[in-house]
């Protein structure tokens, strides 16, 4: 589990994980990009706000993630999320 802010972005992976407290950042590989792969209730709540939500707001809470590659100092870390409990969205400014 960890504790941070989800948020789209440009690159690959698009979806990324701040994790609060950190300087690490980890990468939620999609296969396809289509963000189908992320656990419903986070789909859900980008929905709930919008078609542009996923662009102009973020997701704070805590993730369990399944690590994918090794963590390296320096290096984005890829993962999977597996659910997401406690978010909230917030729109970004």
């Amino acid at each position: 589990m960890v504790h941070g802010r989800m948020s789209v972005a440009n690159g690959t992976p698009s979806v990324r994980i701040w994790v609060i407290g950190t300087h690490r950042v980890l990468g939620v590989v999609q296969q396809d990009e289509t963000f189908e792969d992320l656990p419903a209730n986070i789909r859900h709540l980008w929905a709930a706000h919008g078609d542009d939500a996923m662009w102009s707001s973020s997701i704070f809470g805590d993730f369990r993630v399944c690590p994918l590659t090794k963590s390296k100092p320096g290096w984005m870390q890829f993962v999977s999320v597996k659910s997401g409990v406690h978010l909230r969205i917030r729109r970004i400014d």
